[in-house]
C-alpha cells in the first residue's frame, strides 16, 4: 500500500503554486491519524536560513518564556510571492539529537489556498511563548516549552525558510 501524497506533492499536482487561491478546498483526508506521528511537514527535511526572494527576521532574538516574539517575512523580490494557505509555520526546539518538532499550524498546512505577499511588502506573525498561547494559535505542543534554542519555519516555501532565536527562563 502506498502512502498518500504529501501536501507539497499534491499542490504541485493541482497547480496551486500558480497563485490561484482555492479557498474552501481542503485535503484533510491526507492527515495522519496516528498518535505521536511526525507532522507531515517533517517529510520535507530541507531548511534554509537564506532565501533569494524573502527576508525573515525575529524581534527580539532573545526572549523569556511567556514573552511575545515577532517574526517578519519581507518579500524582497520585484514580484508577488505565494506562501502557503494562511502562511503556515512550525516551531522547533534544538535538542542533543538535532531539531525536534514542538508545534505547527497543521490546519492551514492542508488547505489548498494561497497567501500572496506582494513585492516589497511585509507580513508579521506574533507568538507568545507559553503553552496556552501556542496551543491556541497552533497544534498542541509535542514537548515542553523550556529555555533553549528554537527555530521558526515558514512552511510556505520550498525549501522551508527558518530563523533561530533563544528562549530564556522567565524571571
Amino acid at each position: 500500500m502506498t502512502s498518500p501524497p504529501s501536501r507539497r506533492r499534491l499542490l504541485r499536482l493541482v497547480g496551486a503554486s500558480a497563485s490561484v487561491p482555492l479557498a474552501g478546498c481542503t485535503v484533510s483526508a491526507f492527515r495522519s491519524e496516528e498518535a505521536n506521528s511526525d507532522p507531515e511537514y517533517a517529510d520535507e527535511a530541507d531548511v534554509v536560513y537564506e532565501h533569494d526572494q524573502l527576508a525573515l527576521s525575529v524581534q527580539p532574538d532573545s526572549v523569556r518564556l511567556g514573552d511575545t516574539v515577532e517574526f517578519e517575512i519581507c518579500n524582497q523580490s520585484p514580484s508577488d510571492f505565494t506562501l502557503g494557505c494562511h502562511n503556515p509555520w512550525a516551531l522547533q526546539q534544538q535538542t542533543n539529537d538535532g531539531w525536534a518538532h514542538l508545534t505547527w499550524t497543521a490546519d492551514g498546512y492542508y488547505d489548498l489556498c494561497a497567501f500572496i505577499l506582494p513585492a516589497g511588502e511585509r507580513t508579521t506573525i506574533q507568538l507568545t511563548l507559553s503553552e496556552q498561547a501556542l496551543t491556541e494559535r497552533a497544534a498542541p505542543l509535542d514537548g515542553e516549552l523550556q529555555s533553549g534554542t528554537y527555530r521558526f519555519l515558514v512552511l510556505g516555501t520550498t525549501p522551508y525558510f527558518a530563523v533561530e532565536f533563544t528562549v530564556n527562563e522567565s524571571d
